[in-house]
């Protein structure tokens, strides 16, 4: 064979590798080559994306340089330099070279993708935006061009537009299991719970589904009509069922008994250690564990760091596991010698409840910080009470209900909430109704109930604040299909207002605007119920069957206002009429609310502490005594 067929096969031979994702291989063949063929300026091109591919993008960025000065090179190459420029995170210098290689070639599609994407990094939206609109006039099956419009209007809070685009990009190609997991959410956000359970089984049942995606899907049964306890149980076990097992040596856990001397080795397992809603109901718990009878561990498994997670990082042992695997978190937990692990995440993003099926603890526990059972057979009790599960309703749960005597919850109050302000009747002369549920929690039986409830009180409005940030705009897809909603069942949009997205403090501000509040069901609000009574508004709930049904329910039991939670849709609507034909009533409820609460179980985070400490002890003394039913072993 001639050295040039030699040389010839070389570059070929790299090009392969190089498509199979062999960069080192191709690269050393190339540079191989380039020895004896130092001005080849093929070799040099497949060289740079071959470095490029090896995260030298400096190098790689030299050497397009070169070989794209003059024309002697294909104009393509220079797309090439700026997706190299784009890969380094250089999105000015990409935008150059996209925007001098459109000067000459204005119709490249690819040109205008990547120029779109650097004016997305550089936050020129807007411009953004125009740039793929134009790609898809050239092109109306532009792959690219749809997926950076719809992740720009998912970044952007337009669901509707996202769900547009990335429907259209799926239709093109239906194996982007990325794309269809933001689908999945804009579905989830505008409320089309149908839309985001279609799409999220296409991947579970295709297997490429994330654990997170997989715990999401379950997480959207809770606000379905159509489910049931039963059939959220069946999915939830199916899921627990399905987790690896086994893939962990083996390691004896030692039955030592604990006396008063020695305090619990407790482990909190979550990725809910940042600012969010969980906080108000996790801080109470572990900012008051007595270190005398709980030595505890927080592993921390989600990505975000914020002014929150600074705050749980100084609460005890603070291990990082968000880049760990299951198996190097397991492994951390055994050297820590943990003696019972705690689930605070259930269903939500990061959970890690494949540790847990694992059995990296003696004793596991969860805290259903997310309102259902996990389905992990080797988490051995929920902490629950009385008003979430009744007696009777342990069949709900795959793990064993432990019910705290006076209630599994507390609340933190935000920091910067407002001053409670008089009852608004007193100045509006008629009854202003609110509800601050996300779209996702409402449903045909929700409506029906609150319009029922504003015919039985004449002149009075129904307020409607949420997360969605379109509802101010009076053109929302949102707001105009309430408006239809209500419309249908004999409410005029002149009784309806509506206000999106606004930070805590003036979301509690718009709360205290309401005289009454009306709770979603069968998913009730449990936040947002502490935060309009804390603002002093009254909650009217409809109890239902499951725990998700019932958590606005225990936090009204708590404050002792339990007859504001109904068992029934018409008598939520006869409880919302009674309370708003009593204004002494309400009054009277609204100026001694706060007093109310201060006083009652719900911010009272010592005696919760106290009480889950005393559950511990009892837990660990079972499984000390070889309790039968905490398996040692990791099935």
């Amino acid at each position: 064979m001639s050295p040039c067929a030699q040389n010839t096969n070389g570059v070929a031979n790299a090009r392969k590798a190089l498509l199979s994702g062999q960069t080192d291989v191709a690269r050393r063949q190339l540079l191989e080559f380039l020895s004896s063929n130092p001005q080849n300026r093929s070799a040099l091109h497949t060289l740079a994306i071959a470095t490029a591919g090896c995260g030298d993008y400096s190098e790689a960025v030299e050497i397009l340089g070169q070989v794209t000065k003059d024309d002697a090179s294909p104009k393509a190459w220079r797309l090439d330099l700026a997706a190299v420029h784009s890969a380094a995170g250089h999105w000015s210098a990409a935008e150059l070279v996209y925007a001098d290689f459109l000067g000459h070639s204005p119709d490249s599609v690819r040109a205008l993708c990547g120029l779109a994407r650097a004016r997305i990094e550089q936050q020129e939206f807007d411009h953004a935006a125009g740039i793929l609109e134009r790609a898809l006039q050239l092109d109306p099956r532009a792959i690219d061009a749809y997926r950076l419009l719809g992740n720009l209007c998912f970044d952007r809070a337009d669901n509707q537009g996202a769900r547009r685009h990335l429907e259209t990009l799926l239709s093109l190609d239906p194996n982007d299991a990325e794309s269809r997991g933001k689908l999945i959410l804009a579905y989830s956000n505008i409320g089309d719970l149908p839309g985001a359970g279609k799409h999220a089984r296409i991947l579970i049942e295709a297997g490429r589904a994330t654990v997170d995606l997989q715990t999401f899907y379950l997480y959207l049964l809770l606000y379905s009509l159509d489910e049931t306890w039963q059939s959220i149980r069946a999915a939830c076990q199916a899921f627990g069922d399905r987790l690896p097992r086994g893939g962990v040596s083996q390691r004896p856990f030692c039955r030592q008994p604990v006396n008063v001397s020695r305090p619990l080795r407790v482990g909190y397992l979550t990725g809910e250690f940042i600012y969010g809603a969980g906080h108000h109901f996790l801080a109470p718990l572990l900012g008051n564990h007595d270190a005398g009878a709980v030595e505890m561990f927080c592993y921390h498994t989600r990505g975000i760091y914020d002014r929150r997670t600074e705050w749980y990082s100084r609460l005890g042992h603070w291990r990082d596991c968000s880049d760990l695997t299951d198996e190097a978190v397991i492994d951390m937990i055994h050297d820590d010698r943990i003696e019972i692990l705690v689930d605070l995440s259930g269903m939500f993003p990061r959970n890690r409840l494949g540790v847990f099926a694992q059995r990296a603890a003696p004793v596991q526990v969860t805290y259903p910080n997310c309102p259902m059972t996990t389905g992990i057979a080797e988490i051995n009790y929920l902490l629950t009470d009385e008003w979430v599960c009744p007696h009777g309703d342990e069949a709900q749960y795959t793990e064993q209900a432990f019910r705290l005597p006076t209630g599994y919850l507390a609340y933190t109050v935000p920091e910067f909430s407002p001053e409670p302000t008089p009852s608004p009747f007193l100045s509006n002369g008629s009854i202003t109704f609110g509800v601050f549920q996300r779209r996702a929690k409402m449903n045909p039986g929700v409506w029906d109930a609150m319009a029922e409830v504003l015919r039985q009180v004449p002149g009075s409005r129904l307020l409607i604040q949420n997360i969605d940030n379109t509802l101010d705009d009076p053109s929302s897809l949102v707001r105009l299909e309430l408006i239809a909603e209500f419309g249908k069942r004999g409410v005029g949009e002149e009784r309806l207002r509506f206000r999106g997205l606004r930070g805590q403090t003036e979301t509690m501000a718009l709360m205290a605007t309401a005289d009454i509040a009306l709770d979603t069901f069968p998913y009730q609000g449990q936040t947002t119920t502490c935060e309009c009574l804390w603002m002093g508004v009254p909650v009217v709930a409809l109890s239902g069957d499951r725990h998700a049904s019932r958590a606005g329910t225990a936090v009204l039991h708590s404050v002792g206002l339990g007859e504001l939670a109904a068992e029934s849709p018409a008598e939520y609507v006869r409880t919302a009429r009674e309370l708003a034909g009593n204004p002494a009533k309400l009054s009277c409820m609204r100026d001694g609310m706060r007093q109310r609460i201060l006083g009652s179980p719900l911010l009272d985070g010592k005696r919760l502490a106290r009480e889950v400490e005393a559950a511990y002890r009892w837990m660990w003394a079972q499984w000390c005594a070889g309790d039968q039913t905490i398996s040692e072993e990791r099935s």
